[in-house]
């Protein structure tokens, strides 16, 4: 006869007694949307069967009493509550919030599926070594291949760390036509009274107690069965933890998934659906544009140049396919037998925005980390993707269970591991200066400073004779100079309509002098009705030449209520007034805008606020933009 399918807490036999501060889960507390998109995302492109790799996150909630055993779970984290070994008010934070969580009609569900992987292979058996068994039961395992991301099974825990409840639900059809499921719930042990022994913290809903696999595909919330050849794995978390709207859960799953797996997305080996919304290689470009290049982290701007530099139509890319064979220095890569094509390069010039770093993706395409002190004239980002099999395995032996960083102490031969990581660092600072040094055919004199520098030897005068010059000055006459020190208030006027004063001091015409403060908040010709003219540092570009659509940067000056833009062509005979068709603005947070004429008036924003404007004029053609900043008096 079938066991009965319930929750089940096994006893610890007089062993460990299990606390709230459970190590794999609270290494993932501290952003856990971020590291579950990461580690779900890295998993999946693991189990690849080789195609494209889909994956789903979608928000919702259904009726508590709908989950497996609802009673069950809700009198377990009861039972830690009134008996649990944690008596610490971090396990009773969380057990009071549980208790609250579990005890409402609904309960906010986050389910993770994934298509086109080999699913949970093994469920049928549940035998150790499996895949099932490494991420339902083992802790610590790990025997991924040598081109996959993961390496510690660590990554399984950060699901649990967006559990209000810490309750996940699996469920698969693996690519042998297994289905199974099983629900997993990470409390803290309690103790039994009949037996005096504590649980071990760890339950399972399960038909078994043996807490194997359940037959059959799980379904909470009326998810539809896998057909026989749609294999791969459904998580569900229960209590799905966030702080935000399912929009804005929507907006910042879909930004991580660009920040951390741009490059997947770019090869077509990963496609995403964030609540409907499909991120993949074909609309690619309409995500990135959305992003917020002046985001609080920097990796969002370095995602956008990124995707610039992968996506460039002009040589402005360079990519470089490593080649040991090309190296002066080729004993430094072939005794590691690196092999030609096991790394490729990506790298762009460009100008001060650009980080200086290269970033490091393995196989499977996920971002580690960036290396830096590469150089500090050039100009540039980069992506370095290993790709080849051999140093896939070896650099993967280094990685941390964060996938963010080597440690040659991780490999079983720390001294070989420490050179490998030296010398592919100095494959790309050397490849990166070399391919990207400054050539002397581009540098470019400034008008007139040869008339103020002196000859190279090997440049004459015309009459086949080298001159000679001396830098030594010839002091002739000293003479004593009294300077009147600047006064602290005045007032420099560089626009048209100011009257100079005999004291040194700028006064508007038709006004008093003008003194500090109130000098810049003054009345200056120029200025826009109820506005005064701030010169500000701005960077404009024209994003989309056909629909004249235009980006323009810059840092607001001052707290100001609101403030205008004022745009205009610059031409050889004056300005001319452009008219603005739609207008969207973003200062810290998205502001409301409103366009009329040439102009874009903006609600307040706090001084050394990142401003976003974008914009599109009647104006499809390259020009010469001019953008004035004007902030209410």
């Amino acid at each position: 006869m079938a066991e009965e399918r319930h929750w089940r807490f096994p006893l610890g036999g007089f062993g460990e007694v299990k606390g709230i501060n459970d190590a794999g889960v609270e290494m993932f507390n501290s952003n856990s949307l971020r590291s579950l998109v990461r580690e779900t995302l890295q998993n999946s492109l693991d189990a690849s069967k080789g195609g494209e790799v889909e994956v789903e996150f979608e928000e919702y909630t259904v009726p508590f009493n709908s989950v497996p055993d609802a009673d069950g779970l809700r009198n377990e984290i009861l039972h830690c509550a009134v008996a649990g070994g944690d008596n610490s008010p971090a396990a009773q934070s969380f057990l009071k919030h549980a208790i609250s969580v579990s005890s409402r009609k609904k309960i906010r569900i986050m389910r993770v599926s994934d298509y086109g992987t080999t699913g949970l292979r093994g469920a049928k058996t549940c035998e150790t070594g499996t895949d099932w068994s490494r991420l339902i039961k083992e802790s610590g395992s790990s025997s991924k291949g040598s081109s996959s991301g993961g390496s510690f099974g660590i990554g399984k825990y950060s699901s649990f760390a967006c559990s209000d409840l810490r309750t996940v639900f699996f469920s698969s059809l693996d690519d042998k036509g297994i289905e199974s499921h099983i629900g997993v719930s990470r409390l803290i042990s309690a103790l039994d009274k009949a037996t005096s022994q504590y649980t071990t913290g760890i339950g399972y809903y399960s038909a078994s107690d043996r807490n194997v696999a359940i037959d059959g595909q799980l379904g909470i919330g009326g998810l539809s069965q896998r057909e026989p050849d749609d294999s791969g794995t459904d998580l569900f978390i229960l209590g799905f933890r966030n702080e935000g709207s399912r929009d804005q859960v929507t907006d910042a799953i879909i930004k991580y998934v660009l920040m951390d797996f741009l490059v997947s997305v770019w090869k077509g080996k990963l496609a995403v659906s964030v609540n409907g919304t499909d991120v993949n290689k074909r609309n690619l470009a309409k995500h990135v544009g959305r992003l917020n290049e002046f985001d609080e982290d920097p990796l969002v701007s370095e995602t956008i140049k990124h995707y610039d530099m992968l996506t460039a139509k002009d040589d402005s890319t360079k990519v470089i396919v490593f080649d040991p064979g090309d190296m002066r220095g080729v004993r430094k890569y072939a005794k590691f037998g690196w092999k030609k094509g096991d790394c490729r390069l990506y790298i762009m010039k460009g100008d001060d925005s650009l980080n200086r770093e290269v970033t490091i993706t393995r196989a499977a395409g996920m971002r580690i980390f960036n290396q830096n002190r590469i150089s500090s004239s050039i100009r540039f980002t980069g992506i370095l993707m290993i790709e080849g099999d051999k140093m896939n395995a070896d650099f993967k032996a280094m990685e941390a269970p964060s996938h963010d960083e080597w440690s040659a102490e991780r490999a079983s031969d720390p001294n070989r591991a420490k050179k490998m990581i030296t010398a592919l660092r100095m494959w790309v600072k050397d490849t990166v200066n070399e391919v990207l040094k400054v050539r002397v055919e581009d540098q470019v004199e400034a008008f007139g400073t040869a008339l103020y520098l002196p000859k190279r030897e090997s440049e004459s005068d015309g009459d086949g004779e080298h001159s000679e010059e001396t830098l030594v000055p010839q002091v002739k006459e000293l003479k004593q100079r009294d300077i009147t020190p600047k006064r602290e208030d005045r007032v420099i006027a560089i626009n048209e309509g100011v009257t100079p004063d005999p004291d040194g001091d700028a006064v508007l015409k038709g006004q008093g002098k003008a003194k500090g403060k109130e000098a810049r908040r003054g009345n200056a010709p120029g200025d826009y009705p109820g506005y005064m003219r701030i010169p500000i540092r701005q960077r404009l570009v024209c994003t989309d030449r056909k629909t004249g659509r235009y980006r323009l940067t810059f840092t607001v000056p001052h707290d100001a209520s609101r403030f205008k833009i004022l745009l205009s062509i610059q031409g050889e005979q004056g300005e001319e007034q452009v008219e603005v068709r739609s207008a969207s603005a973003f200062a810290g947070t998205p502001r409301t805008s409103v366009f009329e004429g040439n102009g874009i008036t903006v609600e307040g924003a706090e001084a050394g606020a990142k401003a976003q404007i974008d914009f599109t004029t009647d104006f499809p053609h390259y020009c010469m933009m001019g953008a004035d900043y004007y902030e209410a008096k």
